[in-house]
C-alpha cells in the first residue's frame, strides 16, 4: 500500500480544435496520481446551437475519450460555457462522461442531482467533491427541479458612483472611468449561500476529505476579488478541506486559512479554443497536488505547465525560464495573500514537504 493518496487538480479543461494526443504529455504525471480532478469549460457534444455571446465554446464528441485517457476520474461541469450550446449540448456532455466512467460535480439533469456531491474512497479514505459557479450565464444556466444546468452562488455588483466634481468634460471622464472598479462593491446571495454551507457541512459528514471547486472571479486579472477571500472562507469554515477555483484563466495566490489551503485560480490546463483577447499569461498553469495520509491532507505543492506550440499542455522542470518564470509568479502572488510559498527542485510547496515527513 502505498504511503500516501494523491490528489491532482488542474484547471480548465477545453479541447476544442485539438488532437487525440493533446494530454499525451502530461499522462505519465496525471496517471501518477490516484485521484485526478479538473474543470470541464464548456459542453462536449455535436448536438445544440451556439448561444448569442462573445465566445462559444464547444468541443468535439472524441475529446470525452481523450479526457477518459488522461484518467480523470472527476470534472466540475459548473462554468459560464457549459451551456453554450443550449440544453441538448449539456445533456450530452452528462451522458458522455456517464459512459466514459467519469463523474461530475456541479451541474446535474436538475438541482438535486447537480447538488449531490461524488465520493470516491481509496485505501480507506472517503474523498468528495462540490462545485459552484459565481461567475455564468444568469437566467440560463441555473438548474432547476425541471431544468439541467449548474449550482449557483450568485454575486450581486453594485456600483457606487463617486463624488465627481466639476472639472471639465476630459477630466470628467477620467475620473469617472478610473472610479468604475475602484468603486464596485460586491455581495455573496444570501440563501446561496446558506444553502451551499448546508450542502458542504452534509458532505462533510459523509467524508474523510472535502474539495470545493469555485468557478468565480475575473477573466485574466491575477488578484482575486474581495468576494472570492469571503466566499473562500466561507467554504472552509463549513468544512472543506481544500478550495479549488478556476475562471481567470491566469494565475492566482495560494492562501492558507485555518490550516487549509485555498487555490483561487490555477489557469488553463489545457485550452484548444482561439481567444482573440487572450494573454499569453493564459498559457502558463500548474497541477495541484493534495498528499493524504491518515485521512487528512498533510502536503499540498504545485508543478509548472505551461503549453506548447500546438497548444498541449507541458511539464515544466526547474532551472529552465518557463518554470522560474511561473514560480516567481505565483510565489509573488501567493505573498500578497498572506501565504510563502518554498520551491524545491521540480516542485513548489504551498503546505512544506517537511509536514509529511515529520508526520
Amino acid at each position: 500500500m502505498k504511503e500516501f493518496i494523491s490528489l491532482a487538480a488542474v484547471g480548465d479543461v477545453c479541447l476544442a480544435g485539438l488532437q487525440g494526443d493533446a494530454l499525451d504529455k502530461v499522462i505519465p504525471i496525471l496517471r501518477d496520481h490516484d485521484i485526478r480532478f479538473g474543470n470541464l469549460e464548456g459542453p462536449v457534444s455535436d448536438r445544440g446551437k451556439a448561444r448569442e455571446k462573445l465566445v462559444a465554446i464547444r468541443t468535439e464528441v472524441g475529446a470525452m475519450a481523450t479526457i477518459k485517457k488522461a484518467g480523470f476520474d472527476v470534472m466540475s461541469f459548473a462554468n459560464n460555457h457549459c451551456t453554450d450550446f443550449g440544453a441538448d449540448a449539456f445533456l450530452h456532455t452528462l451522458q458522455l462522461m456517464d459512459e466514459h466512467g467519469i463523474a461530475y460535480v456541479g451541474a446535474g439533469r436538475h438541482i438535486s442531482e447537480a447538488m449531490r456531491p461524488i465520493f470516491i474512497e481509496k485505501q480507506g479514505c472517503r474523498i468528495a467533491f462540490l462545485a459552484y459557479a459565481s461567475f455564468y450565464d444568469t437566467g440560463i444556466s441555473e438548474a432547476t427541479e425541471t431544468q439541467p444546468g449548474l449550482v449557483p452562488v450568485r454575486i450581486h455588483l453594485q456600483w457606487n458612483p463617486p463624488e465627481i466634481k466639476a472639472l471639465g468634460h476630459d477630466r470628467f471622464l477620467q475620473q469617472l472611468m478610473g472610479s468604475i472598479s475602484s468603486n464596485i462593491t460586491t455581495s455573496i446571495d444570501e440563501l446561496d449561500l446558506c444553502n451551499m454551507i448546508t450542502s458542504i457541512k452534509q458532505a462533510k459528514e459523509q467524508s474523510d476529505i472535502l474539495l470545493v471547486s469555485h468557478h468565480w472571479g475575473t477573466s485574466q486579472q491575477h488578484m482575486p476579488m474581495e468576494y472570492q477571500n469571503i466566499l473562500a472562507h466561507h467554504t472552509i469554515d463549513a468544512g472543506a478541506d481544500i478550495v479549488i477555483g478556476h475562471h481567470p484563466h491566469v494565475l492566482q495566490g495560494m492562501e492558507i486559512y485555518k490550516g487549509k489551503v485555498i487555490c483561487y485560480s490555477r489557469g488553463n490546463f489545457v485550452f484548444g479554443v482561439k481567444v482573440p483577447f487572450f494573454v499569453d499569461a493564459t498559457k502558463d498553469t500548474v497541477i495541484v497536488t493534495c498528499l493524504i495520509k491518515n485521512r487528512q491532507i498533510k502536503s499540498v505543492y504545485l508543478q509548472p505547465v505551461a503549453a506548447d506550440q500546438y497548444k498541449n499542455p507541458t511539464l515544466l522542470t526547474s532551472g529552465t525560464l518557463p518554470f522560474e518564470k511561473i514560480s516567481t509568479l505565483v510565489c509573488k502572488l501567493s505573498a500578497s495573500l498572506g501565504t510563502v510559498l518554498r520551491p524545491v527542485e521540480d516542485k513548489i510547496w504551498i503546505l512544506d514537504e517537511r509536514s509529511v515527513k515529520e508526520s
